[in-house]
């Protein structure tokens, strides 16, 4: 269950304090990653464009909000199982993610031109980009913990309990992706972004 506790506990690990060093790094280098598969897709659409319908997305109803959220917790689900992985299914999950992006970020921006595209994902994506990049830090914070540990010469514990320790911290994370999911979901549909 979410509860404040529980989210208060995610903040210190997500800035890498003391206890949890270089959770700061994986969210950092995680970030960049996705970036530069954003980068790499958005370069490699070129000039194509399709045809965007003047209608498109005026009409949202909870079923539009239904599939949104499925849709996304979906991606988040595949970039979260990294956690049982060790992080392996979050970087390809990650990479796909990013080239996805970039291209549907060209395509939309030669299509219907940089205005229009930046109105229509102002009130959604950066929660959507924030929940997803949570999932994937999620993802590779047990395997990343443990490396650290190993290298560490940590003798407080075994490895994999440092990795099931980590991954009760992502479980918590994970679950803060998933409201985050839901709000942009909700900002998706009451601005009428096509899905």
């Amino acid at each position: 269950m979410l509860t404040a506790q529980s989210v208060r506990g995610v903040v210190p690990w997500l800035l890498g304090g003391r206890q949890h060093r270089g959770a700061f790094l994986v969210c950092l280098v995680t970030l960049l990653g996705g970036s530069m598969m954003v980068v790499v897709g958005y370069v490699a659409m070129g000039s194509f464009s399709v045809p965007i319908p003047t209608t498109a997305g005026l009409e949202r109803s909870g079923t539009d909000l239904f599939h949104i959220v499925m849709r996304n917790m979906g991606v988040a689900a595949m970039l979260f199982s990294g956690v049982v992985t060790a992080g392996l299914t979050t970087l390809l999950a990650g990479s796909v993610l990013g080239l996805y992006t970039g291209a549907m970020l060209r395509t939309a921006v030669n299509s219907a031109g940089v205005c229009d595209t930046m109105a229509g994902l102002l009130p959604h994506f950066p929660v959507e980009y924030a929940a997803f990049l949570l999932a994937a830090v999620a993802g590779l914070s047990p395997v990343s913990r443990t490396v650290m540990a190993y290298h560490a010469g940590d003798q407080r514990g075994s490895l994999p309990m440092t990795y099931l320790t980590a991954a009760d911290t992502a479980m918590r994370c994970g679950a803060l992706a998933m409201v985050l999911l839901v709000v942009a979901a909700g900002l998706e549909v009451i601005g009428g972004i096509p899905g």
